[in-house]
């Protein structure tokens, strides 16, 4: 399995971060056309070094394709739109992780900015 990393809006600062889960994961699933998809989002607060904090949303997404082929390496990178989509809506994407395809499933690990 590969990793690729996608960074946001929040950069750099978010990588040095901890992330504190604040809450279980709640799952959902959804299909499109072409996808179906399960993410199961939890809370997390988003710590920097200087002590400024974020609230934020952890988004973990498994994907298959509906008609039953299996996602390959080129579009597992097209997919990650549909991942962010899902995953925060409207609202910022901070980081996206392709972190690839395991038990046929095309894995992301996305993470979105919250109110307040």
């Amino acid at each position: 399995m590969h990793m690729k990393r996608r960074i946001g809006l929040a950069g750099h600062a978010i990588m040095a971060a901890l992330l504190c889960a604040a809450g279980p994961a709640a799952a959902e699933t959804v299909r499109s056309k072409t996808y179906e998809a399960t993410a199961e989002r939890r809370t997390v607060t988003l710590n920097s070094d200087a002590g400024k904090s974020i609230r934020a949303e952890q988004v973990l997404i498994g994907m298959k394709r509906r008609d039953g082929n299996l996602i390959g390496d080129a579009e597992l990178a097209q997919a990650v739109g549909f991942a962010e989509r899902l995953a925060c809506g409207e609202r910022t994407v901070l980081v996206s992780l392709v972190l690839g395809v395991e038990d046929g499933l095309a894995r992301y690990d996305v993470l979105c900015q919250s109110g307040g």
